[in-house]
């Protein structure tokens, strides 16, 4: 089936099918699965395998954009917020311990498995599949316990750097600081 695969030839599954084979089939070294619903019938997808491709953007160019909005909107690092911020055994790119808010941008080819072709879903969400198909279990269970101890994690992946999303991250960013700010005030003031 994998030889079949590669190169011009297309199995059409359904979604749980796909989901089947991205999870369990591990493709030849040196391919990825990918897929389209781009002339599969409705409800439908092209499967295929395809040479592995490095990302269009790398981690460091998302952290960087992150880094100027922070500092733009008056954030100072090791005071406000710290980068690569060690806590019960995980490092966030970026904290506010004293809100416990994380933001953890990452381009999809590092937080998708290897074998498959991801996806950037939304540009930002409060859970690693919001963000990314599918999602690595290490991220889900980065933010499973963050998220048990208090935390929030804002996940942003590679589409936050198109230019129709780089003036709405900024006003996203601070939306969610000053709502954290603000529901630990109102925690704190009725204990």
């Amino acid at each position: 089936m994998m030889k079949a695969l590669f190169g011009r030839s297309r199995l059409i599954v359904t979604r749980e099918e796909l989901e089947y084979i991205i999870s369990y089939c591990k493709p030849p070294i040196g391919l990825v699965w990918s897929w389209t619903t781009i002339g599969a019938p409705p409800g439908y997808y092209k499967l295929y395998l395809k040479k592995d491709t490095p990302p269009r953007f790398s981690d460091t160019n998302l952290e960087k954009a992150i880094d100027n909005i922070l500092k733009s909107l008056g954030y100072r690092e090791g005071v406000d917020y710290f980068r690569q911020y060690s806590i019960s055994g995980y490092y966030l790119d970026f904290a506010f311990p004293s809100i416990k808010l994380a933001i953890e941008p990452g381009a999809t080819y590092w937080h998708t498995p290897k074998w498959v072709k991801g996806e950037p879903l939304r540009p930002v969400g409060y859970a690693p599949e919001d963000v990314y198909y599918p999602p690595l279990e290490k991220d889900i269970k980065k933010n499973e316990v963050l998220n048990n101890q208090g935390w929030v994690i804002l996940w942003m992946n590679e589409n936050i750097l198109s230019a129709t999303m780089r003036g709405r991250i900024k006003g996203i960013i601070k939306r969610v600081i000053e709502s954290r700010q603000e529901e630990l005030e109102e925690f704190s003031e009725s204990q």
